[in-house]
């Protein structure tokens, strides 16, 4: 494999957590895209694993990105196991305790306020 080419170095669950996971590699300088994007449009009517997105990263980039993400994901179940959740009263999907804001549908924590 030569150091232009791309290959996969992320299966995410969906695109929000694809990209979260964009995010964090662009900000340390490492160029990437996510394939698949468009197709959770049909989520639901295909299997999952055909619609996961993915990140793609040249080769050259592959094992400084794989260390990236396995940290921040080591971190984010640590963060999980911390603290206590909150369940969003709109979707009723659970959230980290540091979240103000549910990460599946934006709606702000409403059981912190008075």
């Amino acid at each position: 494999m030569t150091e232009d080419q791309i290959q996969e170095v992320y299966s995410a669950d969906n695109l929000i957590e694809a990209e979260y996971i964009r995010n964090l590699l662009t900000t340390a300088d490492i160029e990437c895209r996510i394939d698949g994007e468009h197709l959770q449009l049909v989520s639901g009517k295909v299997p999952a694993q055909l619609v996961a997105p993915g990140i793609m990263v040249h080769a050259v980039n592959f094992d400084r990105a794989k260390t990236l993400i396995d940290e921040a994901n080591q971190e984010r179940n640590r963060s999980s196991e911390t603290g206590p959740q909150w369940t969003c009263s709109h979707c009723g999907e659970k959230n980290v305790a540091n979240f103000e804001i549910c990460w599946s549908c934006q709606q702000e924590d409403d059981t912190q306020q008075a």
